[in-house]
């Protein structure tokens, strides 16, 4: 894996990744539970194997900028939630860009969701700023292909409440997974890098201009996931 990193030249990644930062203790660095196989496995090596700390001692070292470090706000009590901070500070790792949880903790994606995301990720806003006043801070933001109805994670009337609670956050997440892997397979095998790569601008500009109607010009993105996805049969 390091080798690969090297090879790659990878300027960042997040950890612990995506959806599974919603199962993610960062502060012991393991599975909380529900996670199967990943979970025995992890949890059965000795407590601090997986942590931040010796993330940035290992693959951390390969990465040309600070990796972006997805909060559990999710599954974690709102004092624990608050503990992750605490340990990325204690343990000394670089603290550029921090994720306000995953897709799971869609903050508009149930009725009454979005106050409930609000109000959780309010302290860890507010530890965060205190701690790391530098740090740019970003909550979810779209994932949702052009393809669909809603471009914007299905959020009803989601995007105006973000805007008006802009303090929370400095940036937004996109990921795009389209076209997808059956859409890629019916072209001639000679076109395929050409279909992927063409694809690219076009999806980028959509979630660029979503972005700037619904919440901001002015937002940055974090685009910390991107692939063609699904129907891998």
């Amino acid at each position: 894996m390091l080798e690969v990193a090297r090879t790659l030249r990878i300027g960042s990644l997040r950890y612990p990744g995506g959806s599974p930062s919603n199962h993610w203790n960062l502060s012991a660095g393991r599975w909380i539970g529900g996670q199967g196989d990943p979970n025995d496995r992890c949890n059965s090596q000795p407590l601090g194997t997986f942590t931040p700390a010796k993330y940035m001692e290992g693959l951390g070292q390969q990465l040309r900028a600070p990796p972006i470090w997805n909060i559990n706000v999710v599954s974690l009590p709102p004092a624990e939630q608050l503990g992750q901070i605490d340990a990325l500070k204690a343990m000394g790792v670089p603290v550029t860009y921090l994720e306000l949880g995953n897709e799971q903790a869609n903050p508009c994606g149930e009725s009454g969701a979005s106050n409930d995301y609000l109000a959780t990720v309010a302290p860890v806003v507010a530890r965060t700023r205190q701690l790391f006043p530098s740090a740019k801070i970003a909550i979810i933001g779209s994932w949702a292909n052009p393809a669909e109805v809603s471009p914007l994670v299905n959020w009803t009337g989601c995007a105006r409440m973000l805007a008006n609670h802009r303090a929370l956050f400095d940036a937004v997440t996109v990921h795009q997974y389209m076209p997808g892997n059956n859409t890629l397979m019916s072209y001639p095998a000679d076109q395929r890098r050409t279909v992927t790569l063409a694809t690219a601008e076009p999806l980028l500009r959509f979630h660029v201009a979503t972005v700037a109607e619904n919440i901001g010009a002015d937002v940055p993105i974090l685009l910390d996931e991107y692939n063609w996805g699904g129907h891998w049969e």
